[in-house]
């Protein structure tokens, strides 16, 4: 089949296209769009990359202790935030394609990924209430799974946004190896964080585990009037965790009915990373990115940190809370402020394991703020 269109440009049921040769394929992506996809690849940010194997080989692979990172050695990282390609009166067009990768998470060895735009976590997409965002999701991933031998679909899935059917990126609604589709989000709701990953059938836990995740910003006139830290002050934060094999491949089984937790905590990608942090305030939006695991964090401090939205977005009021359980895919947006610590102080976000949790030696850490510099707004 040549390539072709499902519906029209107005996207009635979602413009997917679908092609033989690879120029015919993607005939909206530019060579110099493929070659930014290859530089960006080596610069992943390096959330887990899967090699899928049975639980029983996995226990004969794992990664020895040893090997793995002192937490709190490696330096954070926070995912890039997309650029439009083009922009109109009512609407925001970005290009996003999806392809494998290799990164460094363990330090010395090389961990293969899925990828949004060459970077694991994915690019943040910001997005205004009232303006539209329309996406072009290429599926550049190989055809055939390299372990397991599934054809490689995809199905975006933005998760807590109100989506139209055809937009919603519902498991079935795959896109094929060679394929992309066209998601057009009309952003009506108040100001939230939620976040994009795969829903492609039968593979989700493996995709998403894999890196094709990445958080959406939603803001409106009523947050943006609001005292909360902004900009470089306003930091996404996703967790997860992993388990590696003996050669850095990530180990995957969901053989194990209890579910797959992995012994290396990652926050955007980074194992139990250190984060420079400015005397004042900062918000964290903060989402559970696990397959399987549930945290309940806190600041070894024991002071409190203030939650202002939740995954329906902004609370009534803020609320002052000294731990949060936080499950899978969910956000919560926080602000801790630094400003009460001296420089040089270390505040450790720690995870006191909510019951049913498989626990090793270092899931009880998440990761570090390092206090520098003076406080200047507070």
């Amino acid at each position: 089949m040549g390539n072709g269109r499902v519906a029209g440009d107005h996207g009635d049921h979602g413009e997917r296209g679908r092609g033989g040769r690879l120029s015919d394929r993607f005939s909206s992506l530019s060579r110099r769009d493929v070659l930014k996809a290859g530089v960006f690849a080596g610069a992943a940010i390096a959330l887990p990359a899967q090699r899928l194997v049975s639980a029983r080989s996995a226990l004969v692979g794992r990664m020895a202790q040893s090997q793995l990172p002192v937490p709190f050695t490696i330096p954070f990282a926070i995912p890039p935030v997309a650029v439009p390609y083009r922009t109109d009166a009512t609407t925001d067009y970005y290009k996003i394609w999806m392809s494998r990768v290799e990164a460094e998470i363990i330090p010395g060895y090389r961990t293969p990924l899925y990828a949004y735009n060459g970077t694991v976590p994915g690019p943040t997409i910001k997005a205004t209430q009232g303006r539209q965002v329309k996406v072009r999701h290429f599926n550049t991933l190989p055809a055939v799974h390299e372990t397991l031998g599934y054809e490689q679909w995809t199905s975006v899935h933005l998760h807590g946004s109100a989506s139209l059917p055809q937009y919603d990126g519902y498991a079935s609604d795959v896109s094929r190896p060679g394929q992309y589709k066209d998601y057009l989000y009309p952003n009506f709701q108040p100001a939230r964080t939620i976040w994009y990953h795969d829903h492609g059938v039968h593979h989700t836990a493996e995709n998403v585990y894999h890196g094709l995740a990445a958080q959406y910003h939603l803001t409106d006139p009523a947050e943006q009037a609001l005292p909360l830290p902004k900009g470089e002050f306003d930091v996404p934060l996703i967790l997860s965790d992993a388990m590696f094999n003996s050669d850095g491949s990530l180990l995957f089984s969901l053989e194990d009915e209890s579910g797959m937790y992995g012994d290396v905590i990652l926050v955007n990608g980074r194992p139990w990373p250190a984060m420079k942090v400015k005397r004042r305030k900062y918000r964290f939006r903060v989402l559970n990115g696990c397959v399987s695991r549930s945290f309940r964090w806190s600041l070894d401090t024991g002071d409190p940190v203030t939650v202002i939205a939740t995954d329906g977005g902004l609370m009534p009021r803020p609320q002052s809370v000294q731990n949060i359980r936080h499950g899978m895919a969910e956000r919560y947006d926080v602000v801790i402020d630094f400003s009460k610590y001296r420089a040089g102080r270390r505040v450790v976000l720690r995870n006191a394991s909510p019951k049913n949790n498989e626990n090793f030696l270092n899931t009880n850490k998440i990761m570090a703020f390092d206090v520098v510099g003076d406080a200047f707004d507070r």
